[in-house]
């Protein structure tokens, strides 16, 4: 069982860019990506890549919105669940050096909250 935090502001996988002639992963995609990595070699040094099934829980804060009070909540809402269940997910799955490349998650449970990011 591993349990690590990662600092800031939850990114989701952008799409990869393509420009002069390559192919590239956006900056702050990136850099998430990284402290996902950092977050979880600090937390876990020793660990080795599973083979077994994989039960991922996402908690992800998000900063509450300057436009809150004006757009309906809901939808609001709605949107951020989505952004991390489809985006947040492919991110720590695949650089959480505990998960073997081409694992696939069994259980996936994300809970996305509204929060004052300090």
């Amino acid at each position: 069982r591993y349990k690590f935090t990662v600092p800031g502001e939850p990114v989701g996988k952008g799409r990869p860019r393509f420009g002069n002639g390559r192919t590239y992963t956006p900056a702050k995609t990136a850099n998430f990506e990284n402290l996902v990595r950092v977050a979880f070699s600090n937390a876990y040094p020793d660990a080795v890549p599973s083979e077994s099934p994989i039960s991922l829980i996402v908690r992800a804060y998000f900063p509450i919105p300057k436009s809150f009070s004006k757009s309906p909540f809901l939808l609001t809402l709605l949107s951020t669940i989505h952004q991390a269940l489809s985006h947040l997910c492919p991110v720590v799955l695949s650089h959480a050096h505990g998960v073997q490349d081409g694992s696939h998650p069994v259980h996936v449970c994300v809970l996305a909250k509204f929060h004052q990011l300090l």
